[in-house]
């Protein structure tokens, strides 16, 4: 297990509008995904010394906490929506918060940490995993984090064109919510003729589109399980 904050979802970062509920079809890959990687992670640690660089990675990342990796967390037998709610989290339904997680401070850190619900302390990311098993060196892995988090402020700037500084809200969808509004007002011209500013939106929107792309695949391959 991680010795740093950490926080596991129910789904993937994908572009989404504002949901009032989490996806019940991603619910079910979740909670087999969960399961499976709490029955690996005991075979998966090869020697204590990549148990130990594996834990130190957390308080470099943060992605699984922030809004980047997840959209969401869902509550699991075990979790207490009561007691969750009074130290901060917002449960919805008393099933599931969203992310980017209430207790998340200075970066990194858990605020709650001890107390953290049943998902965030069983999840382990591809990276974690993968230097825990001994396949990856914890320089490697912090070259992938700040990768990530190099292609994240990317995307950041990228919405700061369009004036989305919704950082409460988890990354994929303040892209979605800003590709559905671009996409709406250009339906709203008829074709060849967009004004010059409009034009420049669609170069915009275009870069906004590649960058997330690439992120979700970087993610996808390196991060999500």
């Amino acid at each position: 297990m991680p010795a740093a904050p950490s926080s596991a979802t129910i789904t993937n970062a994908v572009p989404v509008a504002d949901p009032a509920a989490p996806a019940t079809s991603s619910t079910a890959t979740a909670t087999a995904t969960a399961t499976a990687t709490a029955t690996a992670t005991a075979t998966a640690i090869a020697t204590p010394a990549a148990a130990a660089a594996a834990a130190g990675l957390c308080l470099d990342c943060g992605l699984c906490c922030n809004g980047v990796l997840f959209d969401m967390v869902e509550l699991q037998p075990g979790d207490l929506a009561k007691a969750l709610t009074a130290k901060g989290l917002k449960i919805k339904k008393k099933r599931w918060f969203r992310q980017p997680c209430a207790a998340l401070c200075e970066g990194t850190l858990c605020a709650l940490y001890l107390d953290r619900p049943v998902r965030c302390r069983a999840f382990e990311c591809r990276t974690y995993k993968a230097v825990a098993g001994s396949e990856l060196s914890a320089e490697q892995a912090r070259d992938r984090i700040a990768e990530a988090r190099r292609q994240v402020v990317e995307v950041e700037s990228l919405l700061g064109q369009f004036d989305e500084l919704q950082t409460g809200k988890p990354l994929a969808q303040r892209v979605a919510n800003v590709l559905a509004g671009q996409h709406a007002a250009a339906l709203e011209k008829p074709e060849g003729n967009h004004p010059p500013a409009m034009s420049g939106d669609i170069g915009r929107v275009l870069a906004l589109e590649q960058e997330m792309a690439r992120l979700s695949t970087f993610l996808d391959e390196h991060f999500r399980i």
